[in-house]
């Protein structure tokens, strides 16, 4: 496989789904490279992003990416939490009163709003949000 000219590989990473192409990715860093643009393609067409700091960092990590960022065509971005639905245990109630209070603060500073514009410029073939 790795002898095989880097035109077939892209093929054959094309027509993977999306567990084998991560499989695939993790066997040599020469297949890696040459299953970039497949990898991009199938993982980062559609992005979901949930409004808080780590999810807006790695959007931003692949709006910085010239691969990534071009193949996102759909960007769903929602301000539920994830964990909303699954009831934490009491010691961590208190922890989420306190994130919460954070969370407060950073939506109150706009960073949302000013990591988004930022981001949004530059995935340049977005379709939908």
């Amino acid at each position: 496989m790795l002898d095989a000219p880097t035109v077939i590989t892209e093929n054959i990473a094309a027509h993977l789904d999306h567990e084998d192409i991560l499989n695939f990715r993790l066997v040599s860093h020469a297949l890696r490279d040459r299953s970039l643009h497949a990898f991009a393609q199938r993982c980062f067409e559609n992005v979901f992003l949930f409004l808080q700091p780590d999810a807006l960092h790695d959007l931003e990590e692949i709006a910085r990416h010239p691969k990534f960022a071009a193949s996102v065509q759909k960007l769903t971005v929602s301000n539920d939490r994830i964990h909303a639905a699954i009831k934490p245990p009491a010691a961590e109630v208190v922890l989420e009163k306190c994130f919460a209070e954070i969370a407060m603060a950073q939506v109150d500073s706009d960073w949302d709003v000013t990591i988004l514009t930022e981001v949004l410029s530059l995935l340049r073939n977005l379709k939908t949000v």
